[in-house]
């Protein structure tokens, strides 16, 4: 469950998939062109990096026993209750 559920929001966040090909096709693109516009450099090395998390697995091993969606509510209700106390 996204944290805009938690707190009652509409999730407004729509995540695309690129296909690597396109990303790998921009990134030489923008290598070309930031040997001859400086400018260009950033973005070959952004689009690098996209290339590079894309297909390397980072993920942290597994610790603890708490969810993200119980942090998140957590973090809600004690929001609300700080809100009351200062209402009343």
């Amino acid at each position: 469950m996204p944290a805009a559920e938690v707190i009652g929001r509409p999730d407004t966040l729509k995540i695309r998939k690129i296909p690597l090909w396109s990303l790998r096709l921009a990134a030489a693109l923008a290598s070309t062109a930031g040997l001859v516009f400086r400018g260009r450099r950033r973005s070959a090395v952004m689009l690098q990096w996209m290339i590079w998390s894309d297909t390397h697995d980072a993920v942290a091993p597994a610790c603890g026993n708490q969810r993200l969606h119980d942090v998140y509510c957590a973090k809600r209700d004690a929001g609300l209750r700080n809100s009351n106390d200062v209402g009343g």
